[in-house]
């Protein structure tokens, strides 16, 4: 990101998602085919808030901890934007998504593991476990 204009943007400014920055309210107005009346109709079907993340900890570099705090406040858009439920699936459709745009280790791991997590359990449900 530091090599990018934009990217470097972004890390100066630092943009945030979260109730300081989102004024949920406004968004629960939208017409119903916009992208923030589909993401509060989200967060209230899930019974989540753009706070809901946990805050990142135990990362030293600033811009690390930005990136990866951005990534969390951001996951629910991706599902928002992409249809996706909340189940193994779509936290799998999810994480490949996260893993092509961000390129971090965890969704990484998470997009190629999760799939597995998916067979195993089928087999353990036609095993009858």
């Amino acid at each position: 990101m530091e090599n990018s204009k934009e990217g470097a943007e972004i890390l100066r400014t630092r943009p945030r998602i979260n109730s300081k920055t989102v004024d949920l309210d406004w968004l629960k107005k939208l017409p119903d085919d916009t992208l923030g009346k589909t993401y509060i109709n989200f967060l209230e079907r899930n019974q989540v808030t753009p706070d809901s993340r946990m805050t990142v900890q135990f990362i030293d570099d600033v811009n690390s901890a930005y990136v990866l705090q951005r990534y969390r406040e951001a996951h629910d858009l991706f599902h928002t934007i992409l249809g996706m439920p909340t189940n193994m699936l779509g936290e799998v459709t999810i994480k490949w998504i996260e893993a092509i745009q961000t390129k971090l280790p965890m969704c990484i791991g998470a997009a190629v593991f999760g799939p597995a997590s998916i067979l195993i359990q089928e087999i353990l449900l036609a095993m009858g476990y």
